[in-house]
């Protein structure tokens, strides 16, 4: 629990990025995000290329090449797709004049916290993120005076009373079933998410950063 004066206006937005993996993603502007471009990595990226540019399908007796983005499945996707967000939400906050108070990602989900007050300063925002690329597109969801609470993933977030509380979310789908230890699964399918612990962890982070 964590006191947000005087940001006392904060908004809870909860992103999508829509496209992410579609095949309109730009493989070069992607491959040139490098941080230390001073590393021989010409034949890392002859490999990156290889694996972009050479996934091939067929469908109603009709062959297919696809010459963008990142066949799903592709142990390399989540990496590739991380690199070319993270170039891309940095120089949008950055050239943004009203800019997020927190703006969490975890690989095409947002979390964010504004804190300018008017609805249509973040309406003005969220258009402003939509019209940068042409294939990277957002929808958004966002609390308001009457109910200050969204889902984010597995945790429902709750701004009550100028505190951030958070609470499980369980998505109206969940069954809560598991697998038996001695089924027929792959092993590491009844391993538990590294991902889920991590961002539970990231949960209890989140009020102290108030």
């Amino acid at each position: 629990m964590v006191f947000l004066q005087p940001r006392s206006r904060a908004v809870l937005c909860s992103w999508s990025i829509r496209v992410q993996f579609s095949p309109k993603m730009p493989h070069r502007r992607s491959l040139n995000n490098r941080q230390d471009k001073s590393l021989p990595a010409e034949n890392i990226c002859d490999l990156i290329r290889m694996i972009l540019t050479m996934n091939n399908f067929s469908f109603n007796n009709e062959h297919y090449l696809q010459k963008h983005g990142t066949a799903m499945g592709t142990r390399m996707a989540p990496s590739y797709a991380n690199l070319f967000m993270g170039k891309f939400e940095q120089q949008a906050i950055d050239n943004s004049s009203l800019k997020p108070f927190i703006w969490w990602r975890f690989i095409d989900d947002i979390f964010m916290i504004w804190t300018h007050g008017e609805e249509e300063h973040l309406k003005t925002f969220i258009g402003y993120l939509n019209s940068i690329h042409p294939s990277i597109k957002f929808t958004h969801e966002y609390s308001n005076s009457l109910h200050q609470t969204l889902p984010f993933l597995d945790v429902q977030v709750h701004l009550i009373n100028n505190h951030i509380q958070t609470d499980l979310h369980t998505k109206p789908t969940g069954k809560h079933q598991y697998l038996l230890k001695i089924s027929c699964h792959p092993n590491h399918t009844k391993k538990p998410s590294h991902s889920a612990s991590s961002f539970e962890s990231a949960a209890y982070v989140l009020p102290t950063l108030f």
